[in-house]
């Protein structure tokens, strides 16, 4: 049986002493092994299916030495598991999800900066629903296969990658030159937001699969408003304020405009019921912003 031949490969996880712990499935589509299920086995057998036969026979017996042998015979083949040969970047073209302009759409905010600064997700959007089933899929990806590590230097930030978090492993995007003293830079999550500073050592290779699903995290600034500050930050008093005006519940996001950088400037309504709270409008009557130009 002719390994270029195969269109379906069954695989069965083993423990050292030989015994059977549960089956895997494999396929071969764009001329990758892609993994279907639980991305961990520490011994498999492969069993293949050919156009002519509609029974699985195995190809090889299932001691550690033959199993290595066709793993080996296979990755001439296919590279197992795939990752990308070269690094990502970003382009809104392809996989950022983007807020509709003069629309008003529900949104939740992912993530804070500050209160002029933030990240909002759409979770009426189709592709919403799909995130969980990643992140579940990221962990037991990452969790136990030897990943590799982004390639050292970096040819330029801009690089999109997986980056561990408490419990968890997320897409990022590097945005800063890795520092060569610490070896560190600066990542933001492109599906909830944020930015964090991280040893380049902690960051792994996305794997293309992994690319399919939209970047759910739209970077957005409060439009129309500046802080009440005569440094110009905004206060903790601000932040405070909208985070408890913006955080868990469902809010209505205008985009009115961009700015400078392409990040969209939004109003939000927080509305319940028959109450719309306008979150711009209500940090200045709290008197922890003032309206850039004019009021609207």
């Amino acid at each position: 049986m002719v390994i270029l031949q195969m269109k379906t490969v069954l695989c069965r996880e083993v423990s050292s002493s030989g015994s059977v712990l549960s089956w895997r499935f494999y396929c071969i589509r764009r001329g990758v092994l892609f993994v279907h299920g639980k991305s961990c086995y520490t011994y498999v057998v492969v069993v293949v299916v050919s156009k002519e036969e509609s029974q699985m026979s195995p190809c090889i017996s299932n001691t550690a030495a033959a199993i290595s042998t066709i793993l080996l015979f296979i990755g001439k083949w296919v590279p197992l598991p795939y990752f990308v040969s070269s690094l990502y970047q970003l382009t809104h073209s392809i996989v950022q999800l983007q807020l509709p302009v003069e629309v008003p759409v529900c949104v939740i905010l992912s993530s804070m900066v500050t209160a002029g600064h933030f990240f909002l997700q759409q979770p009426t959007h189709p592709s919403h629903p799909s995130l969980a089933h990643l992140n579940r899929q990221m962990l037991a990806f990452y969790s136990h296969m030897d990943t590799p590590l982004l390639p050292v230097p970096l040819p330029a930030p801009g690089a999109i990658c997986a980056a561990p978090v408490i419990s968890g492993w997320f897409r990022a995007q590097v945005v800063s030159a890795v520092d060569e003293d610490t070896q560190e830079c600066d990542i933001k999550f492109l599906d909830y937001g944020g930015y964090i500073r991280i040893h380049i050592s902690m960051l792994r290779q996305i794997w293309s699969d992994f690319m399919v699903l939209p970047f759910q995290a739209t970077e957005c600034y409060l439009a129309d408003v500046v802080p009440n500050t005569e440094d110009g930050l905004w206060s903790a008093k601000a932040c405070e304020v909208f985070e408890e005006l913006a955080q868990g519940q469902i809010l209505q996001a205008v985009v009115v405009g961009f700015a400078e950088d392409g990040v969209p400037c939004v109003e939000l309504h927080k509305v319940q019921g028959e109450t719309n709270v306008f979150i711009n409008k209500e940090l200045v009557d709290l008197n922890l912003a003032q309206w850039a130009s004019t009021s609207p």
